[in-house]
């Protein structure tokens, strides 16, 4: 009868430990914000001339952003192509992937203290 007991409570067990195993892992960014990815320099141009505007960029950045937030979306735009363009009111696809390639290296490299040297912790 043990036997019996314990097959029993392994399988129920199994069971219910399988259903949470089954689920679908999370996506990365699922409901965040770095879930979406920069649009590419032609997706935004989507004309011949080969020069990328502000105009252009903030429609191609906020152009799946929910409703509710394209206004916070649109003022994130703007201080990104700042960040990107600098004086420039227009950029060629060289000069944007330059731009993208430097931000992302300074994101990367951000918090980072000569040598990767550990942060130092504050006393609060």
């Amino acid at each position: 009868m043990r036997l019996w007991t314990m097959l029993a409570s392994l399988l129920v067990a199994g069971v219910m430990t399988s259903g949470v195993l089954a689920q679908d892992a999370p996506k990365k960014g699922d409901g965040h914000r770095h879930a979406r990815h920069m649009p590419s320099f032609k997706d935004m141009v989507g004309s011949d001339d080969g020069k990328l505007t502000e105009d252009l960029f903030v429609k191609g950045v906020t152009k799946n952003a929910p409703e509710e937030r394209k206004e916070k979306a649109t003022t994130f735009a703007k201080g990104m192509w700042k960040r990107l363009a600098g004086d420039k009111t227009e950029l060629t696809k060289d000069e944007f992937q330059a731009a993208v390639k430097k931000m992302r290296e300074t994101w990367k490299n951000k918090g980072k203290k000569g040598d990767d040297a550990p942060k130092e912790k504050k006393d609060v």
